[in-house]
C-alpha cells in the first residue's frame, strides 16, 4: 500500500437511532473507490447506538467521585459523572487496577498506562463539551460491537471500515475494524489520520475516505 491521504466527508447532524451503515453506503455510493478505505469518527457511531446519557441520569459513586480527582484537567473522567460511566463500562475494579497501574507508571515516568489496562471503551467516553452541539450537554460512551459492525458496513459497500478516536493533539486510536488489514496498512492509515481530518469542533465530517495517492 502507498501513502494514503483523507477524504472528508460531510454528512447531515446524525442522530440517534440512525442505521449508520446506511448512511455510510449513501454518503460513499457515488465517489468512493473499491481501494478506499472509510475511517468513521467513534463519537458518530455512539450517538447513532444512542450511547449518550444526561449527567443528571447519572448517580456518581463515592469511587467515581473519589477518582475523578486525579486524572489530567484536559482528560475525559474529570467529572464524577464521566467516571461513573467509566465504572459502568468496564466494572469497578478494572478502573481501581488502570488507577494503581497509573500511579507506578507516574512513578516510573510513563503515561497512558490507565487506559492500557481499562481499554477502549473507557479512552472513547466523552464527557460534557467533549462534543459538538445539540449534544454538548451529554456524556458519550464509546461504541458498542465496533468490530462487527465495520464488518458489517465493509458487507454493504465493500470497502475496508475503520472505526476511530482521533484527536488534535494526533492521537489516534483504532477502536474497531472490519477484517483484511495488515500492520503495515493500519500504520499508514494511522498516519494519515494523524491531522485529525474529522475535525474537533462543528465541521460535521464523521466519515473520512482514505485514498491511496
Amino acid at each position: 500500500m502507498n501513502s494514503l491521504y483523507p477524504i472528508p466527508l460531510r454528512t447531515h447532524l446524525l442522530m440517534p437511532g440512525e442505521d449508520i451503515a446506511k448512511v455510510i453506503s449513501g454518503y460513499t455510493r457515488h465517489i468512493a473507490r473499491s481501494s478506499d478505505i472509510v475511517a468513521i469518527a467513534e463519537t458518530a457511531v455512539a450517538i447513532t447506538q444512542g450511547r449518550l446519557y444526561l449527567p443528571e441520569e447519572i448517580r456518581p459513586s463515592p469511587l467515581a467521585r473519589f477518582l475523578c480527582r486525579f486524572p489530567n484537567k484536559a482528560g475525559n473522567l474529570t467529572s464524577p459523572h464521566s467516571m461513573q460511566l467509566a465504572i459502568r463500562q468496564v466494572g469497578a475494579l478494572r478502573i481501581l487496577l488502570g488507577a494503581f497501574v497509573a500511579v507506578i507508571g507516574r512513578l516510573i515516568g510513563k503515561k497512558g498506562l490507565f487506559f492500557y489496562v481499562t481499554g477502549p471503551k473507557v479512552r472513547s467516553i466523552d464527557d460534557v463539551s467533549g462534543t459538538a452541539p445539540p449534544f454538548e450537554r451529554y456524556i458519550i460512551a464509546g461504541p458498542d460491537h465496533p468490530d462487527q459492525l465495520a464488518e458489517e458496513i465493509h458487507a454493504k459497500t465493500g470497502m475496508r471500515v475503520l472505526v476511530t478516536d482521533v484527536n488534535d493533539l494526533g492521537c489516534v486510536n483504532i477502536i474497531g475494524r472490519s477484517k483484511g488489514f495488515s500492520k503495515e496498512d493500519l500504520k499508514h492509515c494511522i498516519a494519515a489520520l494523524k491531522s485529525n481530518p474529522f475535525g474537533n469542533a462543528d465541521e460535521q465530517t464523521p466519515l473520512v475516505l482514505l485514498r491511496e495517492g
